[in-house]
Parts: C-alpha cells; structure tokens; sequence
C-alpha cells in the first residue's frame, strides 16, 4: 500500500475545504496530516485530525516543506503532497485539485485554465505554458526589486541554481507551479541529502518575505525534476 503525507503550510487560512475533501479518502487520518502554524490562529479545531506544530512566520511556506523533509528524512512516506492552505482557490481550482490529489507521480499543482488567457504577461512573451500545461517565466528575476523582498545570499535565479548544482543550464525561461503546492515521490526528495534541504531552509528563512523564498519557488520543480549533479556548496552548511 501506497503512503501518503500531506503536508501544509497555513497562514490565517479557513482549511474546512481540505478536510471535507480528504474526509472522503481513507488514506489520510491524524497520522498522515501535518498543519505548520505561521498564522494567529489556533487550529485548535483541527488538533483531533491532524498533527500541528507552530512556525515562526518565516520563508514562506518553503521553511514548513523543509521542516517536515527534515523531521522525516529517514522515515519518508512513499508521496509527500506539500501545499499552501490557500492553494485553493488562490493556485487552482476545488475540482482540479480533487482531481489529483490521488496522484503518486510528481506533479506540480498548477491549474493552466486558471489563468487569464489575455493577461499581459502571456500576451506579450513574458510568459508561456509548457506543453504539459505549466506555467513558464521569463528568467530576470524581476522579484527581487520589490522593497519588502530582502535578498540575503542570492541576486538572482542563475546564483540560486549555480549555487546549488554543478554546471546548470541558466535558462530563458523557469518551469515552475506559482505558489510552490507539488506532489512529491520520495525517491526524488531522496535524490539529495539532508544537508541540501537544510541549507534550503537557511536560505529563505532570514526575513517573513526574503527574496530568496521567491528563488526556491522558481527553483523547486528544477530541484526534484533535474538530474544535475549536486555543487560541493551545498554539501557544507551554509553559514
């Protein structure tokens, strides 16, 4: 039998959606959910279905993700579904999500119907969608100009990516599910050791908004997709 986590970060979000969708499924108990707290809510009413643990409201939801590989390195379940509490209706729809929340293969929760065909970023080549229906940006970093985004260790996407891996391919455009909700196998969170995910942590966790959050996000369907060899960098803890 397949294993399943489903892990999520929520921030002030109303998640009776989720548990009236997962409540169908027998495949997730209090055991098997884990909700990280970054919000001023309790969840008190949630404490007898799912397993809680406050954050401090730092990375995004990066730093709840890296948490729980952390915690459960060595014993993984077989599928990790990592999402926002708000990835509906915010990334995707109720029906697609419960459309692929029984998937076992890597998936990246993105909902191409979702967006506006004739916004100006697909309109003008600034975006595109993949052939698989994802979401691809044009690679300038453009983020990182906001003031409320502080960068810490990376200026750029192709610092984050070199960083990371030996010889990358610095691309035009980046792959990836806005928002950061994927659906991951073990085997490809197994590709790198814990060091890796623990240098992720410290990357994006030195501000509630640093810009680095916003790198890993874009780099996060490289990271379990790719076959790059990994960088002596992130084989030492960055400091």
């Amino acid at each position: 039998m397949i294993t399943k986590s489903l892990v999520i970060n929520c921030h002030n979000n109303d998640l009776e959606w989720l548990f009236k969708l997962i409540d169908k499924r027998k495949n997730f108990s209090k055991e098997n959910i884990f909700i990280y707290n970054k919000g001023e809510q309790t969840l008190d009413e949630y404490e007898d279905r799912a397993t809680i643990e406050r954050l401090e409201n730092l990375g995004y939801s990066i730093t709840s993700f890296c948490k729980y590989i952390l915690d459960h390195y060595d014993s993984l379940p077989d599928v990790l579904i990592l999402i926002k509490g708000n990835v509906v209706p915010r990334h995707v729809r109720k029906e697609y999500f419960e459309k692929i929340i029984d998937n076992e293969c890597f998936t990246a929760i993105e909902d191409w119907e979702y967006h506006d065909q004739n916004q100006p970023a697909l309109q003008n080549g600034y975006a595109m969608f993949s052939p698989d229906g994802g979401w691809m940006e044009y690679n300038d970093s453009w983020y990182l100009n906001h003031p409320n985004h502080p960068t810490k260790y990376f200026k750029s996407y192709n610092e984050l990516v070199s960083f990371c891996f030996k010889n990358p391919i610095h691309p035009k455009y980046v792959r990836f599910a806005p928002g950061g909700n994927y659906i991951v196998p073990k085997a490809n969170i197994l590709k790198y050791d814990k060091i890796f995910y623990q240098n992720i942590k410290k990357i994006v966790e030195h501000h509630t908004l640093s810009g680095e959050t916003h790198l890993v996000e874009r780099f996060m369907h490289t990271m379990w997709s790719c076959n790059y060899e990994v960088a002596d960098t992130m084989k030492v803890l960055v400091k």
